[in-house]
C-alpha cells in the first residue's frame, strides 16, 4: 500500500535531526528524574544514616577505617576495637562482609581519604566514581559512533531504572569505578592506546580484582598476549611503587590470608553468586569458580579464533557489535563464577548492555536485542511481594540468561558460520 503525500507534508527530518531530539529528550527525561522522585530518593539514600555503622555509606566506611588503621600503622586488614585511635569496622553483620579484602595497592589512597572529616571524604569518593562512570558513558558513545544517541538513551534508562546503581552509591561501593575503568579500556583498545589501555586494566584489577576475569577473556578473544603483558607489567610497577609506602608485609598478608578467605562464598542470604550454596565446602566452590573462569577465556579464545575464520559474506554478525558481545559476556561471566555478587554489583553489566543492546543485530536476528534486553530486565528488576522481598531480585537467573542469550545469539561459537565460510571459501 502506498502512502499519499501532500504538497504541504513537511518533508521526514534528517537523521542527525532526529538524533538531536532524541538526544534533548534524554536530557529532559534526566533532568526530571534529578529534580523529582529518583533524585530525591537517590539524594537521600546517599545521605541517610547505616543503621549498623550510625554514619551513611557502609562499604566507602570500610575503605575509610581500612586508611584509618593503614596511617595509624594498624594492618588493614585485621579488626582493632581495644587499640587507642583506632576504628572499628562494623560489626552488625555475619560471614566476611565487614572487614577490607581489597589489595594493599591503593591504601594511601584510603589513607589520604581518611585524613578528611568522613563528610567530606564519602563525597569525594562518590564523586571520583560518578565521574568515571560519565566518562565511561560519554567514551562508549563515541565508541558507537552513528548510534551515539541509541546508546545514551539505552546507558541513562537502565542506570535510571536499575536499583543497583541506587544502591552502589548508597553502600559507597567501588563498584561504579571499577567496570567503568574496564569500559574505558575496552573503548581505547585497537585504536594506538595499548598503553593506556593496559593502564586502566590494571588499575582496575588493582581496585577490585574480579576486573581479572574480564581482563582474560578480552586477551583470549583478541589472542592479544601483548596486552596482557603491558598490563601485567604496570600493574607490577603500581604494586612495587606501592611497597615504598605499604610495605611487603601487607602484600603477605593479603595473598597467604584475605584472598583465600575472599575466593570463598559468603553464605549471607544476600549473596546472588549460586556458589553460595557451596560456602560449607569453600574448596570446591573455588575449584567450580575457577573452572568457570578456565571455560569462559576458553570460550572466549574460540570465539575470537573463528572470527577471523569468517569472510565478510558469512559474518552473521557486525565485528563491533561482536566486540561488544564478548565485553557483556565476560563481565556477566566474571559475575557469575564469581564467590561473592551483591545487589550493587549488578552496576557492572549496564553499560556492556547498553552497548550490545543498541548495536547493530546479527543478520537473520533482529529480534536479538530484544532477547538480550529481556535479560537486563531479569538482572535489575527487584520485587516486593509480600513474602518474597530481596535486593537483588531475579539477578542471578538473570545473569545466566543473559550469558546464554550473548553466547548463542551473538558469538560465533557454532559451526554453522564456519560451514558457511567454508563453501563461500570454495565458491571463490
Amino acid at each position: 500500500m502506498s502512502v499519499v503525500r501532500h504538497d504541504d507534508d513537511p518533508p521526514s527530518p534528517p537523521l542527525k535531526d532526529r538524533r538531536i531530539t532524541t538526544v534533548a529528550l534524554l536530557i529532559m527525561l534526566v533532568l526530571f528524574f534529578g529534580n523529582g522522585i529518583w533524585g530525591s530518593v537517590t539524594r537521600a539514600d546517599v545521605s541517610s544514616p547505616n543503621t549498623v555503622i550510625g554514619v551513611p555509606n557502609y562499604d566507602f566506611y570500610i575503605y575509610y577505617v581500612a586508611g584509618s588503621d593503614w596511617t595509624s600503622g594498624l594492618s588493614p586488614y585485621v579488626n582493632h576495637p581495644d587499640r587507642p585511635g583506632a576504628r572499628r569496622f562494623p560489626t552488625g553483620g555475619d560471614g566476611k562482609m565487614d572487614g577490607f579484602l581489597y589489595p594493599p595497592t591503593f591504601l594511601p589512597v584510603y589513607g589520604l581519604l581518611s585524613h578528611l572529616p568522613y563528610s567530606t571524604a564519602r563525597l569525594l569518593w562518590l564523586d571520583l566514581n560518578l565521574t568515571a562512570y560519565v566518562a565511561a558513558i560519554i567514551a562508549a558513545a563515541f565508541f558507537v559512533r552513528r548510534r551515539w544517541s541509541e546508546f545514551l538513551t539505552a546507558a541513562v534508562v537502565l542506570t535510571i531504572g536499575a536499583f543497583a546503581f541506587t544502591y552502589s552509591i548508597q553502600q559507597g561501593q567501588i563498584d561504579l569505578l571499577a567496570p567503568s575503568l574496564l569500559v574505558l579500556a575496552f573503548v581505547l583498545y585497537g585504536r594506538g592506546r595499548d598503553w593506556p589501555t593496559a593502564a586502566l586494566l590494571a588499575i582496575a584489577v588493582l581496585a577490585k580484582p574480579t576486573s581479572a576475569m574480564v581482563v582474560v577473556a578480552l586477551v583470549a578473544y583478541h589472542r592479544d598476549l601483548r596486552l596482557l603483558g603491558k598490563t601485567a607489567a604496570i600493574g607490577a610497577v603500581l604494586v612495587a611503587a606501592s611497597f615504598a609506602l605499604v610495605g611487603l608485609g601487607l602484600y603477605r598478608d593479603y595473598v597467604t590470608a584475605v584472598l583465600p578467605a575472599a575466593a570463598a562464598p559468603d553464605p549471607n542470604w544476600n549473596n546472588l553468586s549460586p556458589l553460595r550454596y557451596l560456602s560449607s565446602v569453600p574448596s570446591l566452590a573455588r575449584a567450580v569458580s575457577l573452572a568457570g573462569y578456565l571455560l569462559v577465556a576458553t570460550l572466549c579464545y574460540f570465539a575470537g579464533r573463528r572470527s577471523t575464520m569468517l569472510p565478510a559474506a558469512a559474518r552473521r554478525v557486525p565485528i563491533q557489535t561482536e566486540r561488544s558481545a564478548i565485553l557483556l559476556f565476560a563481565v556477566l561471566c566474571a559475575l557469575i563464577f564469581s564467590p561473592d555478587v551483591w545487589a550493587m554489583t549488578i552496576v557492572w553489566v549496564l553499560l556492556p548492555f547498553a552497548l550490545v543492546i543498541t548495536a547493530a543485530p546479527p543478520r537473520g536476528r533482529p529480534w536479538a536485542p530484544v532477547l538480550v534486553g529481556a535479560g537486563a530486565v531479569l538482572v535489575s528488576f527487584v520485587p516486593d511481594i509480600g513474602w518474597f522481598h530481596s535486593p537483588g531480585g531475579f539477578a542471578a537467573v538473570g545473569l545466566a540468561y543473559s550469558a546464554v542469550a550473548v553466547a548463542l545469539l551473538y558469538l560465533p561459537l557454532g559451526f554453522d558460520e564456519l560451514q558457511t565460510a567454508e563453501a563461500t571459501t570454495g565458491e571463490d
